[in-house]
């Protein structure tokens, strides 16, 4: 009867302890897309045309950005940037509070690049003031490389033959504005896009740099 009791204590047992392993759940990721804030890309000189055209063209090759046309009779200077600090520059929202762009960074076989065209849009408004409208243009590329299991149902670590992979994601957005992409792979229990945005630091930098002028 005791050993009878036992087996039974054991088979509920059991069946409690599988239940209870079956019913437990891998833990899902949150992802947070951008807040993104508009900023101001606009600032006012007290100077006549002539002489804030001079002045943004002198600042303009003092600093990292490439000149790469201007023309004063349309008011239009065209500027090239790029830069190694992405996450200042770029915000593509978070994934458990950890930033998206820092997380991929943090992976050996993931590169990511930032570079665009600036726009610089010279206007009179007075006899003595002049207005300079700051627009950007930015290029987020994000490569992912490295090797994959032949076979997809297998592990890499178990797998037999390994092959190369190269995969590309792309943003493209102006100042104030987003863009979103879909990426391979995402966060179990994210969706696959992902969305990208301007933080203005850029706009901001040539902004002071010109009041400074």
């Amino acid at each position: 009867m005791t050993k009878s009791l036992y087996s039974l204590l054991s088979i509920i047992l059991g069946c409690f302890v599988v239940t209870s392993c079956a019913s437990v759940k891998v833990a899902e990721s949150v992802y947070s897309p951008p807040d993104h804030a508009r900023y101001s890309n606009l600032v006012n000189l007290p100077y006549n045309y002539d002489t804030a055209w001079s002045k943004l063209i002198k600042t303009a090759s003092q600093t990292f950005f490439d000149i790469e046309n201007f023309e004063k009779d349309s008011g239009l200077i065209t500027l090239n940037f790029g830069t190694d600090d992405v996450e200042l520059n770029v915000n593509c929202g978070e994934i458990d509070g950890v930033n998206y762009v820092h997380i991929r960074q943090g992976q050996p076989d993931t590169s990511i690049s930032l570079s665009g065209k600036m726009n610089l849009l010279v206007e009179r408004i007075g006899e003595h003031s002049t207005r300079v409208t700051v627009k950007a243009r930015y290029n987020l590329d994000m490569v992912a490389s490295g090797y994959r299991c032949e076979n997809p149902s297998k592990k890499i670590e178990t797998c037999k033959r390994k092959v190369p992979y190269s995969e590309n994601t792309n943003w493209t957005f102006d100042s104030n504005s987003t863009d979103s992409a879909i990426v391979r792979d995402p966060a179990k229990g994210t969706s696959t896009e992902r969305t990208c945005a301007p933080t203005g630091e850029i706009e901001k930098l040539v902004i002071m740099t010109i009041e400074n002028a």
